[in-house]
């Protein structure tokens, strides 16, 4: 009886059950032993309900990777369509599907509809508090490096835009949806990418068009994504000090590939001293953790192979054992196939994790947000 349960159970899969999800879920071989086409029992499926209606935050999410496919094939440029989702042969894999979307955005004003299908789809999915990552600096300084055939847009205009994006998203969402946005500049900038990068953003922060209806700030933060250089860490540690004098607070990219080691990921939390760190696992084998906010994201880690072990033995176990201030994070779930509600699924498979769970890393969630947090 109950095998026939469960192969019922597997007769419907996610999109079925969460028709509002639009986009299918993906099982790659990584993950299949915590996840599968669909829910395995009633308890699955009450729990992916309760994570579903609940209404939820998450702070580590790259705004280019959690839309929506539809939004790329919908695009001004004829026959657009998204990289595919994994597997990954490895990070440099992954970045390269990265800059395929990106070459998608050939207008600034593709940044201002990303930002309204990004609050739309936060709506749809209950996720009334999100602090996205965006790069808008990989489409006009970065792009003739990487993407070259598309045209370099404007900084500024990228900027301008995705703020009126998620400006006009959220009036639309009637109050339901707050969305923040943290500017990417990436372990790899240099003096000159940095000198524009602030060029645009000191203005920018501090001017009304950086304001949504209630006056609040809309761009909270930058970041550091991309490859991780730890020896640059003695460099950016002044660099940065004049976009942080302007009330911007960094989020740090910080250990997460296997390259790095605990000591070098140590090195560069120290120098940075970022006020939340997105992954954050290296320093797990060494027995060290960012004390500070954590965020998550377990299923990028496995995918992308920067945890190749499997999620059963990912450091977020100890990180809750530990009693850390770590949240659950997708960070780029339109190119991996998943979502908010699986990613809290894979982990109950895998650690035992239920309610409780992500009833204190979704207070932690909040608490970490750099706009309103704690």
């Amino acid at each position: 009886m109950g095998k026939k349960v469960r192969c019922s159970w597997r007769m419907k899969t996610w999109l079925e059950h969460f028709p509002h999800w639009r986009d299918p879920i993906v099982v790659h071989a990584a993950i299949a032993d915590v996840l599968d086409a669909g829910p395995r029992d009633d308890e699955e499926l009450a729990f992916a309900q309760h994570v579903d209606l609940a209404p939820k935050t998450e702070v580590h999410v790259h705004a280019e990777a959690a839309v929506p496919a539809d939004f790329y094939r919908g695009l001004a440029l004829p026959g657009a369509q998204p990289m595919g989702t994994g597997p990954f042969a490895d990070f440099a894999d992954f970045l390269r599907r990265w800059i395929g979307n990106l070459a998608l955005l050939r207008r600034s004003e593709d940044y201002a509809a990303l930002a309204r299908a990004f609050v739309e789809d936060r709506a749809v999915r209950r996720i009334v508090r999100t602090e996205c990552h965006v790069s808008p600096l990989d489409t006009s300084i970065y792009r003739s490096r990487f993407a070259a055939g598309s045209p370099a847009l404007d900084l500024a205009d990228n900027i301008a835009c995705f703020a009126a994006g998620l400006r006009e998203g959220m009036a639309a969402a009637s109050g339901r949806v707050r969305v923040r946005a943290i500017v990417d500049l990436v372990h790899l900038a240099k003096e000159p990418d940095l000198d524009a990068a602030f060029a645009v953003l000191e203005p920018f922060v501090t001017s009304p068009d950086n304001r949504d209806d209630s006056g609040e700030r809309i761009i909270v933060g930058i970041g550091l994504g991309g490859p991780e250089l730890p020896q640059r860490a003695g460099f950016l540690a002044p660099a940065l000090r004049r976009f942080r004098a302007l009330g911007l607070k960094l989020d740090l990219h910080s250990g997460e590939q296997p390259k790095i080691t605990p000591a070098e990921h140590a090195h560069a939390l120290e120098l940075l001293r970022p006020e939340r760190v997105g992954h954050g696992i290296r320093g797990a084998e060494a027995g060290f953790f960012f004390e500070g906010a954590l965020a998550a994201c377990p299923l990028s880690n496995v995918l992308l192979r920067c945890h190749a072990a499997g999620l059963a033995t990912h450091p977020i176990g100890e990180m809750v054992r530990r009693g850390l201030n770590v949240s659950v994070n997708t960070d780029d779930p339109l190119l991996f196939g998943t979502n908010l509600v699986v990613e809290y699924v894979a982990l109950r498979r895998a650690f035992g994790f239920d309610r409780d769970f992500f009833a204190t890393t979704q207070a932690n969630a909040e608490r970490q947000l750099f706009a309103g947090g704690g």
